[in-house]
């Protein structure tokens, strides 16, 4: 199997994004969210926009406390752009965000503070071809979302062929 050097898309002071595999993408937010987090996510999800398949790293990014309701809401507002219109994630209220949405694979690469955090888990159970990944490495995060965009391609596949089977005639009874 033949692995590119990552390209670097955009490189800001908490969000790093870079293309791997010419194909896929990687989302990495390290320190504090807040506002300027969110807006520096949404521009660089511009340049991840194509990709079959994206890693959200968030290894890197503060943990939240009991009472810091914002860095919640600032999750709820990143992980917005990854659900799809008119969808709402109850009881997480994680709700659809911006101009258009990702609507490829997700695979959430976190540690544990992140992997129980409401938001990642409803997140995860909601998307078809998303999911997490405890304390997972890269490659591993890689490699996954890279068999979730496979499945999803032969899924669709599936249905397209199911789409356009010749209907049967139904054998009539005498």
């Amino acid at each position: 199997m033949l692995c590119l050097a990552p390209l670097v898309l955009y490189a800001q002071t908490s969000v790093v994004v870079e293309r791997f595999d010419k194909l896929y993408g990687e989302a990495r937010i390290a320190g504090a969210l807040d506002s300027s987090v969110v807006a520096e996510f949404d521009v660089a999800l511009d340049s991840l926009r194509t990709a079959d398949g994206i890693v959200l790293d968030l290894r890197e990014l503060k943990a939240p406390t009991d009472s810091d309701a914002a860095q919640h809401e600032y999750l709820n507002m990143i992980l917005g752009r990854l659900i799809s219109r008119g969808m709402e994630l109850q009881p997480s209220g994680i709700a659809a965000r911006g101009e258009w949405q990702y609507s490829d694979p997700v695979v959430i690469l976190c540690d544990s503070i992140w992997a129980n955090e409401p938001l990642t888990t409803a997140f995860a159970k909601s998307r078809d071809y998303g999911e997490r990944i405890l304390s997972g490495s890269e490659d591993k995060a890689r490699e996954r979302v890279k068999l979730l965009v496979r499945r999803k391609e032969l899924m669709d596949q599936d249905r397209m062929q199911r789409m356009y089977e010749p209907i049967s005639p139904q054998p009539t009874q005498r």
